[in-house]
């Protein structure tokens, strides 16, 4: 009877996947131990879960937890961890008391990219108006790199001439983020930003021109409705007067 003996291959890739499970096992062991300070923190102010990834996974409100992780959040942590806390800071409930701290964890680049995205968002949902100086100068700052893209995608929210300032000022940056900064002008329907954003539209890069374009379009559509809105007005006053 003929035996099949595993040629080497078969054991070479047997004891891989026991490396890789053996892997899994002790990063989830390290993740966990990690979150047990949060985990204990949150539980002192009445907040009980098994992870941080419950507030990330639940539509449910949860004020009292935003102190103990805006202060994990600036802390020693893993990097999913880490991730973790800026997800579950991207809250109304975190406006805009979270977004200091998530800039000071933001603005060193010292992350992988998943955390940076992460915090990226956090700040662009939760900063106001307030804080217009200090997104301005995140989105100008080169040494961010690209994920500027990301901050740049939720700040529409901030209607302050400093970050329209900051997005024209990028508009021929690395692609990604001037092809950001052109959409959001237009979805902040800027005024100020048609001259700059017409010589975006003649640059070479084609995704800019076209993305320059269609901001373009959207904010002189706008302006040309509020004038006619305004001579309406203007109108009716002088046929009543």
């Amino acid at each position: 009877m003929a035996v099949n003996i595993p040629n080497t291959s078969d054991f070479d890739l047997a004891r891989e996947r026991h490396k890789r499970a053996n892997e899994r096992a002790e990063r989830a062991r390290r993740v966990q131990e990690d979150e047990e300070s949060i985990i204990r923190d949150l539980a002192s102010v009445g907040v009980s879960v098994q992870s941080i990834w419950d507030f990330v996974n639940t539509t449910d409100a949860y004020p009292n937890a935003i102190p103990v992780l805006i202060q994990h959040v600036t802390e020693e942590h893993e990097a999913i961890t880490k991730e973790g806390l800026a997800r579950a800071l991207t809250v109304k409930e975190a406006r805009p008391t979270a977004s200091r701290a998530l800039i000071s964890e933001f603005e060193p680049a010292r992350h992988p990219w998943h955390v940076q995205a992460a915090l990226a968002t956090a700040i662009g949902y939760v900063a106001d108006a307030s804080l217009a100086a200090d997104v301005a100068r995140l989105i100008q700052d080169r040494r961010l790199g690209i994920v500027r893209w990301v901050l740049i995608d939720g700040i529409r929210r901030i209607r302050d001439a400093r970050i329209v300032g900051a997005l024209v000022s990028v508009l021929e940056d690395e692609p990604g983020v001037g092809r950001m900064a052109a959409k959001e002008l237009g979805m902040m329907r800027a005024p100020e930003a048609l001259a700059p954003l017409r010589r975006a539209a003649e640059r070479p890069d084609s995704a800019l021109r076209e993305t320059a374009l269609k901001a373009i379009e959207r904010i002189e559509t706008f302006v040309a409705a509020k004038r006619a809105k305004t001579g309406r007005k203007h109108g009716r006053e002088r046929s009543s007067s």
